[in-house]
């Protein structure tokens, strides 16, 4: 009804009739507000019209059905101290048109995931902005450990997760065209690894207080973006994977300090590289890297400080770095290649001849007539 209310209250709903199993909810220009007073279940739900807000009271459940939620040009926040679940633990997007759902409820799944399949999604944000008096959450195996969470995008379509909020998550898989940005200082991941797997997606880390803890690494699978926002948003290796004809991308925003790249090996020769992507406005070093290739204990990766040979000392061909907006004086490195000649391997536009100089990586600038 336009006056909203509690769930429990027939005069919030249009017909006056209370809902005795779960619905499709449908918030239109003249809905009010809906607060959620006990366990109650919905089908999906569908918003337009004007700002809504769904209000989650003190203990109690919203879950919404694995069709999920459509809503076009409109934003939407789902509050309260209650929890927020979903069937199957997986909620899907599957409408909107520059629609923006915040969370500030308390929230709990293992999946966020976009559905095009009725040509209703164009441009959809979904971000968790829990105080620190929530959590945003995967559900728990046994105690500390939580369940991985997977988040998934599509092809030409505009989606958008932001985890912003009190998060507690085991491992991060993104995949599929995923967009997402980590911009939080209560990020703690308790899987088994503790890494972040971007698979054909990007990911942007924003400086916000401590390093992300990812103890082992964000690894790029493929056409993978890492963001670099602020200074020192990330402290440790970039691991990037390789597949056949694909390009793997590091842009800094800001100032970055690495231990190096671990670049895997896979038997593939064809058209691999490493781009990096520089502040178009810089001033002095806004990379600074331990090693160019640093290598953990593993023979799939390349030989420490090589970018011609893998961890068995086998020759690899057609593997290169690739930077963009590039000047002397903007990387510096501690140490450098162990083979001079694999500096050919590094390319900028407009640059030639690169190399080490007094722990800076240097070229000669393409003169032009």
């Amino acid at each position: 009804s336009a006056q909203g209310g509690l769930w429990s209250a027939k005069t919030t709903w249009a017909d006056g009739n209370l809902p005795v199993a779960p619905i499709a909810l449908r918030m239109g220009e003249h809905s009010g507000n809906l607060e959620v007073d006990g366990k109650h279940s919905i089908a999906n739900w569908s918003v337009w019209g004007k700002v809504h807000n769904i209000h989650i009271l003190d203990g109690a459940e919203l879950t919404l059905g694995s069709y999920g939620f459509n809503q076009q040009k409109v934003s939407m926040c789902v509050s309260g101290s209650g929890f927020f679940k979903c069937q199957s633990n997986a909620l899907v997007g599957y409408g909107g048109d520059k629609g923006v759902l915040y969370f500030v409820s308390n929230v709990e799944l293992n999946k966020i995931a976009f559905n095009n399949s009725r040509k209703l999604l164009k441009d959809l944000t979904i971000s968790m902005r829990q105080p620190i008096d929530r959590i945003f959450k995967t559900t728990l195996i046994r105690d500390g450990l939580y369940s991985d969470l997977s988040i998934s995008g599509l092809p030409n379509v505009k989606t958008k997760v932001e985890l912003k909020g009190n998060t507690t998550v085991g491992d991060i898989d993104i995949s599929n065209n995923a967009n997402v940005v980590i911009d939080t200082a209560r990020l703690f991941m308790t899987g088994q690894y503790k890494k972040i797997e971007v698979s054909n997606s990007r990911l942007e880390l924003v400086a916000n207080g401590l390093p992300y803890a990812i103890y082992a690494k964000v690894r790029l699978n493929g056409n993978g973006v890492l963001v670099l926002t602020g200074d020192n948003p990330y402290d440790n290796f970039v691991n990037v994977i390789f597949h056949s004809g694909n390009i793997n991308t590091l842009v800094v925003n800001g100032k970055a300090s690495l231990k190096g790249f671990c670049i895997y090996n896979t038997g593939n020769s064809s058209g691999r590289t490493v781009k990096i992507v520089l502040p178009k406005k810089k001033s002095g070093v806004v990379l600074a890297l331990e090693n160019i290739i640093s290598q953990p204990n593993t023979d799939m990766c390349m030989k420490s400080g090589s970018l011609s040979k893998d961890g068995k000392g086998r020759v690899v061909s057609d593997i290169a770095i690739e930077i963009e907006n590039f000047e002397n004086g903007s990387i510096s490195i501690e140490k450098g290649f162990t083979d001079v000649a694999d500096y050919s391997k590094i390319r900028a536009k407009g640059w030639k001849d690169f190399r080490l100089q007094n722990g800076i990586l240097t070229a000669t600038k393409v003169q032009t007539k």
